[in-house]
């Protein structure tokens, strides 16, 4: 199944029915040359018998526990596969997707592979599809023809799962029922993607009116600003040179001040002179 080699209860003396009685579960890995302890038995037996199933599973039937003859099944599972689809509904020319979702317990997956037919109603089978791909959780797309007609459909699905130690896995056949659906015509499909790419660039053009409206908008607006900044220099232009017209003016109403006090200091040192030279 695996590649592993599983071993479940026993004792410790073949022919004596005093001796211990096992409930421990291992396997072995041929590829390292190991045991591993992985679970229990519900109870400890010997005598027992170990049934690897198609599923996955692997069952414990019977025993002896000593004292009595078992009649009891007890299992477990190393590899457990669940298959699942999308869609159980489909048109002509659509497509769903088939999953598998794989755990594997004491094995490494290396890679699967898996193959898919349908079969109508009517008895007529649809042709056998196949698919590989690397890792443990593998998917395909299946896509429905346009031509198929419609209706019921069982679909059956194939897994096949190769180990890294060399084992393989045929996982159960799956059986999903499916409905094909009336699908559009490919002619309508692509009067419908034509339609919508003039949409778009009926779209895409009144973009591109706006674009131009806005870039003269922006030009309109840099060409206010420059004039504005024009106003704005030759204000300036205007006040630095009232502003030095004033400057002038206050100079020489400064100097003619000075002018005045030496006059009149002039003028009264002689008044001082004359009036020494009269005494």
């Amino acid at each position: 199944m695996d590649g592993m080699i599983y071993v479940a209860g026993g004792s410790s003396e073949a022919y004596n029915v005093l001796g211990t009685v096992y409930d421990d579960t291992f396997y072995y890995n041929p590829d390292n040359d190991t045991w591993v302890k992985i679970s229990y038995l519900n109870e400890p037996k010997k005598y027992l018998g170990l049934v690897s199933m198609q599923d996955g599973l692997i069952l414990a039937v019977g025993g002896n526990n000593k004292t009595a003859t078992l009649a009891t099944v007890e299992s477990l599972r190393p590899i457990e596969a669940t298959t699942t689809i999308s869609s159980t509904s489909v048109n002509q020319g659509g497509s769903f997707i088939v999953s598998l979702n794989l755990e594997a317990a004491y094995a490494t997956v290396e890679d699967c592979a898996m193959s898919y037919y349908m079969v109508s109603e009517t008895g007529i089978t649809y042709p056998v599809y196949f698919y590989e791909y690397a890792g443990d959780n593998p998917a395909a797309i299946i896509t429905i023809p346009e031509i198929m007609p419609t209706g019921t459909y069982k679909l059956y699905v194939y897994w096949w799962v190769e180990f890294m130690n060399g084992a393989d896995w045929d996982v159960p056949e799956v059986e999903c029922t499916i409905k094909v659906l009336a699908g559009t015509p490919i002619s309508q499909q692509l009067t419908n993607l034509q339609n919508q790419i003039d949409d778009l660039q009926g779209q895409i053009d009144d973009l591109n009116a706006r674009l131009s409206e806005l870039n003269r908008s922006i030009s309109d607006l840099t060409d206010r600003i420059d004039a504005l900044e024009s106003e704005l220099g030759q204000v300036s232009d205007d006040a630095q040179q009232s502003s030095s017209y004033a400057s002038s003016a206050n100079t020489m109403a400064l100097m003619a001040m000075i002018l005045s006090l030496i006059a009149v200091i002039l003028i009264a040192l002689n008044l001082v002179m004359s009036m020494r030279k009269k005494s």
